[in-house]
């Protein structure tokens, strides 16, 4: 699954892309033909993809509601990833994450990835996408309120959002 915006490629993980990461990173970035950073895969999607490859061989997985990941659409750049975490037993609701690489952040790129996710997801039958934050990462607050998401709650120093879709949509 591809989605395409003014300035990013966004593809979902198939389960031959999330082994394929987990076993060998240089010749992920080769067939993918991305140019090769350091700075990828975070330690939360490495975490995470082994969970989403048992889910998706268990066929308890939506395909796209797991990890995607984002490059620029002008070349063969790494921008990040984001994702969609299952919420408890509720289907129509989702936790969006993100993440991008510190030589990509300030460019708008999770603002641009994180919009048209989350429009992506309320196409789907999703009604209320959560996010968390935590209070000092601004530059992240800031993402999270101008896609429209509002604050909800707080455990600790994490932040609590929300976005509801509208019901016209």
């Amino acid at each position: 699954m591809f989605i395409e915006t003014e300035r990013l490629h966004i593809r979902t993980f198939t389960l031959q892309d999330a082994q394929l990461l987990m076993e060998n990173k240089s010749r992920f970035f080769l067939e993918k033909k991305i140019n090769y950073t350091k700075e990828w895969p975070s330690d939360g999607l490495l975490a995470w993809l082994p969970l989403y490859v048992e889910s998706l061989e268990a066929d308890n997985q939506e395909f796209g509601f797991g990890p995607w990941y984002t490059t620029v659409r002008s070349g063969t750049a790494l921008v990040g990833d984001i994702g969609f975490k299952a919420v408890s037993f509720y289907k129509e609701q989702r936790e969006i994450s993100y993440s991008v690489v510190a030589s990509k952040r300030g460019r708008g790129y999770a603002q641009e990835a994180v919009s048209a996710l989350t429009a992506w997801a309320f196409n789907q039958h999703i009604s209320l996408i959560t996010a968390q934050c935590d209070r000092y990462n601004t530059p992240s607050l800031q993402v999270l309120k101008k896609c429209g998401y509002r604050l909800y709650g707080k455990e600790g120093t994490i932040l609590l959002f929300k976005k509801e879709r509208n019901r016209h949509e």
